[in-house]
């Protein structure tokens, strides 16, 4: 059998990570299959398991655009509004939730989180004490939701 080019095997490595985040934003996290997303962007299940052997993998390559739709949604400005804007967020936005949720079931890094902190404007402990109270918020408002 021949050997596939570097460009097709980046191709389909992008096609999977493509795939697997808009299964989380559309479906959520209980979605996440490699049958799934095998059939979702149409390639063998095999041929995910060349690019990624454990969900683990692939989860870490989708964390940073899980990151980036999470913090583009959120208003950073001060303790008030990030908390104003999180709730929003948590109650209105289903891909919102999904990625949430997905950051829960692998917990949130510890460096993830302080970053989460750190990026929120104000008095530190202020924003130390929202962030715990915002992911608390989600994590008891989004499991009554399943």
């Amino acid at each position: 059998m021949p050997r596939v080019s570097q460009k097709v095997a980046q191709e389909t490595r992008r096609r999977i990570i493509s795939t697997a985040f808009k299964m989380i934003l559309n479906d959520g996290f209980e979605s996440l299959t490699f049958t799934n997303i095998a059939k979702s962007a149409e390639i063998s299940r095999s041929g995910i398991n060349a690019h990624f052997k454990k969900k683990e993998d692939l989860i870490h390559e989708i964390e940073p655009l899980m990151v980036n739709l999470i913090v583009t949604r959120l208003d950073f400005t001060s303790a008030k509004n990030f908390w104003d804007s999180w709730v929003n967020q948590v109650d209105n936005e289903k891909d919102f939730q999904h990625v949430i949720l997905c950051s829960i079931e692998f917990s949130f890094s510890k460096t993830g989180f302080e970053n989460l902190i750190n990026a929120i404007d104000g008095d530190p402990e202020e924003c130390t004490k929202i962030a715990y109270q915002a992911v608390g918020y989600a994590q008891i408002h989004l499991n009554k939701k399943e």
